[in-house]
């Protein structure tokens, strides 16, 4: 069983219930409180109303945020997409520029054999000149083989700018190369470190 607290004043009577929440050295300090009470009401409405609009900024933020991630991922896949298709360019070239190296290597052999064939049919025009130096035939004959050399002459210079041409496509293509990754390079560096 609670036990029951009387309060009395100094002059003798009972405390009533406005008594109770009375100091009795300091008057007014029920109305004190009660402002307390208020302000501490107002205070907390209006800690509520900043978090909601806190909430709201938050809210917005994060859906401006996940945009700008989801236009992020689309222009990394962008760029993901063109990378690769540069890279299977850079393949394609590299294979090229090796088909061209090989063909360039065999025409260079052919022409070494094409030349050694007419060094060695000069040695035997020659010799052959010596032996039959009074036969009109075998002078058309070398007439003939002279002509073809020359023709053989203008083929081989006609290899030999094909073969310079040749040379400096690979140049170019490198030089192409080195542009495509100097562009990809400005698109995203990253992407290459």
């Amino acid at each position: 069983m609670a036990s029951e607290v009387h309060v009395t004043y100094d002059d003798g009577g009972p405390a009533t219930n406005s008594d109770m929440y009375r100091s009795p050295d300091r008057p007014g300090e029920l109305e004190e409180t009660v402002e307390e009470v208020k302000n501490l009401i107002q205070l907390n409405q209006d800690l509520k109303a900043a978090a909601c609009q806190s909430n709201l900024i938050m809210k917005k933020q994060f859906e401006v945020l996940s945009a700008w991630k989801e236009r992020r991922q689309q222009e990394q896949q962008v760029l993901e997409s063109q990378l690769e298709e540069t890279r299977r360019c850079v393949a394609t070239l590299t294979l090229q520029n090796q088909e061209l190296q090989e063909w360039l290597a065999a025409a260079e052999e052919d022409l070494v054999a094409k030349q050694r064939k007419i060094d060695e049919m000069e040695e035997e025009m020659v010799q052959k000149e010596k032996e039959l130096e009074t036969m009109s035939v075998l002078r058309a004959q070398a007439e003939v083989y002279s002509s073809d050399f020359y023709a053989e002459r203008a083929a081989r210079e006609k290899l030999h700018e094909e073969k310079d041409h040749l040379v400096s496509e690979p140049l170019l293509n490198r030089r192409q190369q080195r542009q495509i990754t100097s562009i990809m390079s400005s698109i995203n560096p990253c992407l290459f470190h």
